[in-house]
């Protein structure tokens, strides 16, 4: 078992919010599952909000802890992105055992796990898509394939923005070189199986992202070949659209499309 963020010997200096409870959420509701995964660096609490909105309208929800979050970075830098993988395809095959329509969705890092579990399991009902990180903005991150070898650790530049995102999120506040590494692959992967997404998706990228190129979110919407899909430009938002001043927006158009698509 991971340890937690509680721990007393979590250093400050890598870990944002350690007061907050990095813990798995799931909430048991009725037939219709919703499969959360938060970003890389970032806990469960980066799509909390939106577990709890879609909880509260009855809905079965279910927010892994991916392998290496939540504890200390120095257990992310021997993951590889499979081990991410194979963490939500275990977590939704749990939430199918309970429930007969499973949306799949995601912010950042997470929605690329989504892609590829849709890629995988074309019976999935929708894919709700938060800030996919289709790109890095920082153009360091194509280094650390090479950085690895010599930096393991490095403290993240903060962005200009100061959001209410700053009180609310909760990861670590430095990068793991070689886990950016596996994201770099698991980015290349989805790239090459775009097309095969066929589910309803919508997609939820905010215009002030600092962190991801916005553009990849309208990559992804035109390579898709889902005949049902919507993107939607967030004008208030950075990275963590799930949690931003226009999360409540989301999370009511989020309901409006799982709705829409069960025909509830």
């Amino acid at each position: 078992m991971q340890e937690i963020a509680t721990d007393t010997n979590i250093h400050p200096y890598y870990f944002q919010n350690p007061q907050l409870d990095p813990s798995p959420i799931f909430h048991r509701g009725n037939e219709i599952g919703v499969l959360l995964i938060h970003g890389y660096t970032a806990t469960p609490i980066e799509v909390s909000l939106l577990a709890n909105y879609l909880s509260d309208i009855g809905y079965t929800v279910s927010c892994p802890l991916l392998p290496g979050h939540g504890s200390r970075i120095e257990n992310l830098h021997h993951i590889k992105w499979k081990d991410w993988a194979d963490h939500v395809e275990t977590k939704y095959a749990e939430l199918k055992s309970d429930c007969t329509s499973i949306f799949v969705g995601g912010e950042s890092l997470g929605s690329l796990l989504s892609i590829y579990l849709g890629n995988h399991h074309p019976e999935i009902t929708g894919l709700i898509l938060n800030a996919p990180a289709l790109y890095p903005k920082n153009r360091l991150a194509y280094l650390s394939p090479v950085m690895k070898y010599f930096i393991k650790t490095r403290k993240k530049k903060r962005g200009s923005s100061r959001t209410a995102v700053d009180q609310r999120w909760q990861g670590y506040n430095a990068d793991s070189l070689p886990a950016i590494s596996q994201v770099l692959i698991l980015q290349r992967t989805i790239q090459h199986s775009l097309a095969e997404i066929n589910q309803p998706t919508i997609i939820f990228q905010g215009l002030l992202d600092e962190t991801i190129r916005p553009e990849g979110a309208q990559e992804i919407y035109e390579r898709i070949s889902s005949s049902d899909k919507t993107l939607e430009w967030m004008e208030n938002s950075t990275h963590c659209v799930l949690l931003d001043h226009e999360w409540e927006t989301i999370a009511e158009k989020t309901i409006e499309f799982i709705e829409r698509i069960t025909g509830r």
